[in-house]
């Protein structure tokens, strides 16, 4: 604002009532008066358009995420969590890791590959960083040999010390 005497600028803070008010400049000591017609309004900023995305649709469930949610494959995880608690892999370290909170208990021979899902010679107790170098292992060509029983397969012991060998490593 401008005092109309001076011409000097007058600092204002906030916006004054609708109605007239009286302003007084400090440089000069004028006093004046201010008529004020609408209150101010903020500027406004340009609404966003809304884009309607289709609905998400729930995921329907995996075939493993059936198995893995199963009454059967909790009891098998527990049973072999009982006998087994501590990560196969970091025990050859000397490295006691408890397993038994969330960690992943993994089948030697996977389901896909013909393992058998619930006996508990195909499971093996690991943490999640030996559990997640093995997958990489199996990735990248990892074969591993085992018996066929009952049309589903069980690892040799062979195998299964030549698996912690190489998670050790």
């Amino acid at each position: 604002m401008e005092c109309p005497k001076c011409k000097s600028e007058i600092p204002v803070k906030g916006d004054f009532p609708v109605g007239t008010t009286e302003v007084v400049c400090r440089k000069c000591m004028y006093d004046f008066i201010v008529y004020v017609e609408d209150e101010p309004t903020m500027p406004t900023i340009p609404k966003r358009r809304l884009r309607y995305l289709p609905k998400k649709q729930p995921r329907q469930p995996t075939s493993d995420q059936d198995f893995y949610a199963g009454s059967a494959w909790r009891k098998t995880r527990k049973a072999h969590l009982k006998t087994s608690p501590i990560c196969a892999a970091c025990e050859k370290l000397d490295i006691y890791t408890d397993c038994t909170k969330g960690e992943p208990v993994d089948h030697v021979i996977s389901i896909e590959n013909g393992g058998a899902p619930l006996d508990l010679r195909n499971l093996l107790t690991l943490c999640t960083y030996h559990h997640a170098k093995k997958s990489q292992l199996e990735r990248g060509g990892l074969k591993l040999a085992g018996i066929g029983e009952w049309g589903q397969m069980i690892p040799v012991k062979s195998e299964i010390e030549r698996i912690l060998k190489l998670l050790a490593s």
